[in-house]
């Protein structure tokens, strides 16, 4: 038994062992999961003699989790005919076959793309009296799909409903992108349609595959719809499409979308309406963007530094210096620009657009606040006088 008295642990499996030996370690499924990439990412820990006997003297409280963790690091490691053999002595472990057990092995073979055995295994379950469950048929219809038989993934949805197991928002997502990955694009856009039916929430990967292989302009037509249809959408389902619009570059159609959300109640978080902003900033017309950017802050929203200093820049480019003095004030007055980092950002936003005297009074106020200026202060002012050809002012910077 690796143990904390003896050594300090070195390997992802002694970390395994001392994981195991506190029960609410052994049934975190995160902790689950972090042991099962370090396994995957330190190389395969393979099971033999030594280990098993290890196990036996270990005082890990479920071997079947330590195994379950095992078969899906295997699984993703490509080491298929050792998941095998493996399940097939798991009675050297003290375990006998179940559910949980056929899922991860069916698991990690999907996960290596041996789809044929992970058949054979779920055909094997019943002589083991052990009944598929919607963990199962979720494993299955993701093989499936993935080699594009997506037919052969529906039949399997019938199977698990015939056998009272629901669909669940995995099973309509991997529907959706194995649809999608097989060009029945149609085909997903009704099971998106069919969710909405069965009063099942889809989760931001579900709208990701539908934006993911429908051209962007059809996808957003359905998904608007959708969201008129059905006013009490989850959070997720707003910031999700209004990322996807934003990442294709639909401009118009993301600020239509923000506004509609809005009127809904919609608020969304600080990173999603930074992206949001700085998509507008590239395209939109600078009045719709200042009115989403204003109503959104005076609802409270923290606007990223480089973000409003875009929409300065952007102002200032565009001749509308008095509008882009009161963004500039509201950074300066809301305490943005508190070190050389901020200022030195704030200079160069100026001289981008050639206001010298403000960029030289910014560097004043840096000067009496304390904020000494560096080497890149200096470049920046000094690049900004010489491309206004003011070198003399230049050269007394130096």
């Amino acid at each position: 038994m690796y143990s904390a008295k003896s050594r300090k642990p070195t390997t992802p499996f002694e970390i395994l062992y001392l994981g195991y030996d506190c029960p609410q370690f052994a049934n975190n499924h995160l902790i689950h999961g972090a042991l099962g990439n370090a396994l995957y990412r330190k190389g395969p820990v393979l099971l033999s003699a030594e280990l098993i006997e290890d196990i036996r003297n270990s005082r890990c409280r479920d071997t079947q989790d330590l195994l379950c963790v095992l078969l899906g690091s295997w699984g993703r490691l490509g080491l298929a005919k050792h998941c095998n053999d493996v399940f097939e002595q798991i009675s050297y472990l003290g375990l006998t076959p179940s559910t949980r057990l056929y899922n991860a092995v069916i698991d990690a073979l999907v996960k290596s793309n041996l789809l044929d055995l992970a058949y054979l295994k779920f055909q094997q379950m019943e002589v083991d009296a052990c009944v598929p469950d919607r963990f199962t048929y979720n494993i299955l219809i993701h093989g499936v799909c993935k080699t594009g038989v997506v037919d052969e993934a529906l039949r399997l949805v019938k199977q698990m409903e015939g056998l009272r197991y629901s669909p669940n928002v995995f099973t309509y997502t991997i529907l959706i992108d194995g649809h999608c990955n097989a060009k029945r694009v149609d085909e997903a856009l009704e099971i998106l349609d069919r969710i909405k039916e069965r009063n099942v929430r889809p989760n931001d990967a579900t709208y990701n595959g539908v934006f993911r292989s429908v051209p962007a302009h059809k996808a957003f037509k359905l998904l608007s719809r959708w969201v008129d249809m059905e006013p009490n959408l989850p959070k997720v389902a707003y910031d999700t499409i209004l990322c996807c619009l934003c990442n294709n570059s639909l401009r118009r159609d993301a600020a239509v979308f923000f506004k509609k959300a809005a009127e809904q109640g919609y608020i969304p978080d600080s990173s999603t309406f930074n992206i949001a902003i700085t998509c507008f900033i590239k395209g939109l017309d600078l009045d719709d963007t200042c009115e989403i950017f204003d109503y959104f802050t005076e609802q409270g929203m923290k606007v990223d530094f480089n973000v409003n200093l875009a929409l300065v820049e952007a102002l200032y480019k565009s001749g509308r210096e008095g509008e882009g003095n009161k963004y500039l004030s509201r950074v300066l007055q809301e305490g943005l620009v508190i070190n050389v980092f901020s200022y030195n950002m704030v200079i160069d936003c100026l001289c981008k657009v050639k206001m010298m005297d403000r960029a030289s009074e910014t560097f004043r106020k840096m000067c009496e606040r304390e904020n000494l200026p560096n080497l890149v202060t200096f470049n920046t002012l000094i690049a900004g006088l010489c491309k206004v050809g003011n070198v003399v002012k230049a050269e007394s910077c130096c």
